[in-house]
């Protein structure tokens, strides 16, 4: 198995922010995060800088690890008038929310589980207040606030209003539709086809991108179901075209390939399937395949058929 180059990228890239956040260079954490905003830059897989930037927070709260919240108070105390620690601690205790939760049906949660949930969201919804009040909100700060509303069972009417705000601050921000298609699930608060419905929108307001989002939507929902294509109503043809899109626009990107090849699994087009897998050449990305013994499988099977 080979290494995606733009996935180690983008971990050193979440390496650097851990590291000095470890070594508490606050001054370093804010200029490397507004210089990613300021410039929109993007890795070569159509991933933002200021995305990633976050990443590395989710770690601290990951496999029951205490997140390192003192860390986050003293860079508090450094930068007074910043809203980033704030947004970086609601970012901590939202997945660590999630963590407890865990991400099946409501009916699967147990009582203490729904316990620690809402606690550890009310003290991201409690950041994410304390941060809107020091800055402009951000792209960050609106995936978290939008996230942080679905499972505080935030009205419709509020989480549509977010929506539209993260699309006004970031335009091209797929974050904002893929976290839209999540709270449209029927195990959320939308209704059968709903999610797939509103995908389709994209198409009118992104123009150029919107295929490339709504592959993008596709391929982030298709962990929700056994087959997609099947057990849904999106659009086959649109989501082939975003994927020949998003492969277009980022040539270099692995990440579309594996996506793809696996959406053409599902779709019955093995020799596209096949054709898709030569290209990624024996590339294997750990947060598409989770694990080599996965992706070997797959392979396996996929060169059977």
């Amino acid at each position: 198995m080979k290494a995606d180059p733009i996935r180690e990228e983008i971990y050193a890239f979440r390496a650097l922010v851990r590291e000095k956040f470890d070594q508490r260079d606050f001054a370093h954490l804010e200029t490397l995060y507004r210089d990613s905003l300021a410039s929109r830059r993007r890795f070569k897989s159509g991933n933002y800088y200021m995305f990633q930037f976050m990443a590395p927070f989710d770690d601290y709260t990951r496999g029951g690890q205490k997140a390192d919240l003192e860390g986050i108070e003293l860079w508090k105390r450094a930068f007074p008038k910043s809203a980033l620690p704030w947004v970086t601690e609601s970012e901590v205790w939202r997945d660590y929310a999630w963590e407890a939760r865990g991400g099946g049906w409501a009916s699967e949660v147990t009582e203490q589980g729904w316990k620690l949930f809402r606690e550890r969201l009310n003290k991201a919804q409690l950041a994410l207040d304390t941060a809107e009040q020091l800055e402009p909100p951000t792209p960050n700060w609106y995936e978290n606030q939008m996230i942080v509303s679905v499972g505080l069972g935030a009205p419709r009417e509020r989480l549509d209003s977010l929506y539209l705000g993260a699309k006004r601050a970031l335009p091209e921000s797929y974050a904002a539709d893929e976290t839209r298609s999540l709270y449209l699930l029927p195990r959320w608060m939308g209704k059968p086809g709903e999610w797939e419905r509103l995908a389709k929108e994209t198409l009118k307001q992104e123009g150029a991108s919107g295929l490339e989002t709504y592959a993008r939507i596709v391929a982030y929902r298709s962990r929700y179901y056994t087959n997609i294509v099947e057990e849904t109503q999106i659009s086959v043809p649109l989501a082939h075209a975003g994927f020949r899109q998003w492969m277009e626009r980022f040539p270099e990107s692995k990440e579309a390939v594996a996506r793809y090849c696996l959406f053409a699994v599902n779709a019955g087009d093995r020799p596209l399937a096949k054709q898709l897998l030569e290209k990624l050449d024996g590339t294997m990305d750990p947060d598409i395949w989770i694990t080599g013994d996965y992706y070997h499988k797959f392979v396996t099977w996929l060169m059977a058929q």
